[in-house]
């Protein structure tokens, strides 16, 4: 999927503007009066559990505003980028009012810097109580803001209670990725369980947990390459040995994992928080038996704080109905009313900060056995080391999930697959790789 995505994606770039069988469409960007009367009808593309929680703000918004209709389309990840893809390209043809976009959104937002609306001005107001790190992605170099925050991805581990007090290990006493590795052996031979799960070939979201909670990403903060530096190398060190171990669970799509969610085949899944939801959805007969703890980290006393993933909502600047649009988004994003819904929904964690303060925040969680879950995501937020993400984002991600996969797919070498990696992102995207 990634490499149809970023074909496309290429293709779109060679031609911008163009339509098959025509020439673009002339589109004036509309412009947003946040006095006018909220009234009318829009269409809102997401995906999974996120086009879920669009549907249940759609649903409190249109009482509240009954002159409104908000049609919200579930169309897979997938697809979303591609029609995006396509229909930026052509000028804004054929795109939703309101869409869901994830941190792939600089790739579209520098590529197509006016096919979005300008939200600048509308944001300001709410900025300082925004997740700090959501600002990069939704921003382009020139300070314009294009994007609504949505959800942070703090990153824990969700664990089964069953399987972890039947092999005898306490959650409590995991600090290090080596003492994972060691209860995930112990937890395999007791109960047969994998430790987590990694997309071996398709998608190297595991390993940038790892990478981000020790300040590591592709990038650094000047868009230099630094994926071949040591703790990269650690990194996927780590998951190779935990994968020759046999503790590593390849799960090649999403429904592989939300199979191994709900039949026993995974101890623990490192994840967004974003992720609970997805647990009490697909296995609701589980309740009570799951919990969740800080992601380990390389050394002890090191930083256990990571995020992945979380979503934002972007307004194409050829809306035909700015003003709903906007409003839609702000309501969903931007009131504690509509995120503490998403949260209590589907578990999407808000980066509208406010809605922290909410009591639900702190209550005990019944599904994740009495805990009071959400702090474990809560109170890491402000240790998360920021990403930068660039407009090369979603070509390094290939490169880089390419060597992942083998090295835990054929045992090529971690340092020598990241040194060509980081050498073929330069090739790339013209990028100089960091000494």
């Amino acid at each position: 999927m990634k490499m149809r995505i970023t074909a496309v994606l290429l293709l779109c770039l060679m031609v911008p503007f163009a339509v098959i069988g025509g020439g673009a469409r002339e589109v004036e960007e509309a412009v947003i009066d946040p006095d006018a009367p909220v009234e009318g009808e829009i269409t809102a593309w997401g995906w999974n559990v996120a086009a879920g929680s669009l549907e249940v703000t759609a649903e409190l918004f249109m009482e509240k505003y009954p002159n409104t209709k908000v049609n919200v389309v579930d169309m897979g990840r997938g697809d979303v980028y591609d029609n995006v893809t396509v229909g930026l390209a052509a000028g804004g043809e054929g795109l939703a009012d309101v869409i869901q976009l994830d941190e792939r959104l600089p790739s579209f937002s520098y590529n197509f810097p006016d096919g979005f609306m300008d939200l600048t001005d509308l944001l300001e107001p709410y900025l300082d109580d925004i997740d700090p790190s959501k600002l990069p992605v939704i921003s382009l170099e020139d300070g314009r803001i294009v994007g609504v925050p949505w959800d942070s991805g703090p990153v824990g581990v969700f664990y089964r209670r069953d399987f972890f007090e039947q092999a005898g290990v306490n959650p409590d006493e995991i600090e290090t990725w080596d003492e994972y590795l060691d209860a995930g052996i112990a937890i395999k031979e007791a109960t047969g369980a994998h430790l987590f799960q990694v997309d071996m070939a398709n998608d190297d979201g595991t390993l940038r947990m790892l990478l981000n909670q020790q300040g590591n990403f592709y990038f650094d903060e000047n868009g230099d390459i630094i994926i071949h530096k040591d703790k990269a190398v650690e990194a996927l060190d780590f998951l190779k040995r935990a994968n020759e171990a046999g503790v590593v669970l390849n799960t090649p799509s999403w429904d592989a994992i939300l199979t191994g969610t709900r039949n026993g085949d995974l101890a623990t899944i490192p994840f967004g928080v974003w992720y609970s939801g997805s647990i009490k959805d697909v296995a609701p007969e589980l309740a009570g038996k799951w919990g969740a703890f800080l992601l380990p980290s390389a050394e002890r006393g090191g930083n256990r704080a990571a995020n992945l993933g979380g979503s934002n909502l972007v307004i194409p600047r050829g809306t035909d109905n700015p003003n709903l649009a906007w409003q839609f988004a702000r309501f969903s994003m931007l009131t504690v009313e509509g995120q503490l819904a998403i949260m209590e929904a589907y578990g999407i964690f808000p980066s509208y900060m406010p809605a922290h303060d909410e009591p639900f925040f702190d209550e005990q969680d019944s599904y994740f056995g009495d805990q009071r879950v959400w702090q474990v995501f809560t109170d890491q937020i402000a240790d998360i080391p920021p990403i930068n993400y660039t407009d090369d984002f979603q070509q390094a991600e290939q490169v880089v999930t390419d060597a992942q996969a083998r090295v835990l797919l054929q045992g090529a070498d971690p340092a020598e697959e990241l040194r060509t990696a980081a050498e073929e992102i330069a090739r790339l995207t013209g990028r100089t790789i960091a000494d």
